[in-house]
């Protein structure tokens, strides 16, 4: 079996597509590499795409008085949009960009929906991972009422193992909802509990 990261792999995970159906799913694909420090989407474009990282890591942060929020890391073998564009048409409100070199398959969503109409099967997957993104989101607004900036952080680190070798301590600290000193200092007590 092919080792490299695939869309239609990991939308099998949801549901079962036939050989045709890939095939016609692929015909969309496009591979798009984005350099470190570069936008896959600015705040203010819209863009009617989803990027499945096959290679890298990217994020999403919003400007808040000059200052970025960060509220999502994507790693290998995650989907990645702007879903305020796709599926309202509207102007995006965040920043999507490249933590290191990466690369994407990426599908117009558009197209990607005219075609859940036709195969069989797909308006499930469809459905299936917008809700996964639905209870992740719930998930995280959850997270920012009900744990601690710790609880947050240990949570990041079990749920993705090795990001804190990938993407700068600031973009954590932000991510989590404190200061990078903030945040040294959580390391710092948790080392301590060791």
């Amino acid at each position: 079996m092919n080792s490299t990261p695939s869309i239609i792999n990991y939308f099998q995970n949801f549901g079962a597509l036939s050989e045709n159906d890939r095939k016609e799913i692929q015909a969309l694909e496009r591979v798009v590499n984005i350099e470190k420090g570069d936008f896959f989407i600015k705040a203010g474009q819209i863009k009617d795409e989803i990027g499945f990282v096959t290679k890298g890591c990217m994020r999403y942060f919003y400007l808040k008085e000059g200052e970025e929020i960060t509220g999502e890391f994507w790693q290998e073998n995650e989907i990645l949009a702007a879903y305020e564009c796709c599926i309202l048409e509207q102007p995006s409100t965040l920043y999507i960009d490249a933590i290191e070199p990466t690369s994407l398959i990426v599908l117009p969503y558009k197209k990607l929906k005219q075609l859940s109409e036709k195969i069989d099967g797909l308006d499930r997957i469809v459905i299936q991972l917008l809700e996964k993104f639905i209870v992740e989101s719930q998930q995280r607004i959850a997270s920012y009422i009900i744990e601690t900036p710790e609880e947050r952080y240990l949570r990041l680190r079990q749920e993705m193992p090795g990001i804190e070798e990938r993407v700068h301590q600031k973009y954590i600290a932000s991510f989590v909802g404190v200061t990078p000193v903030t945040l040294s200092r959580i390391r710092a007590r948790l080392a301590r509990r060791k």
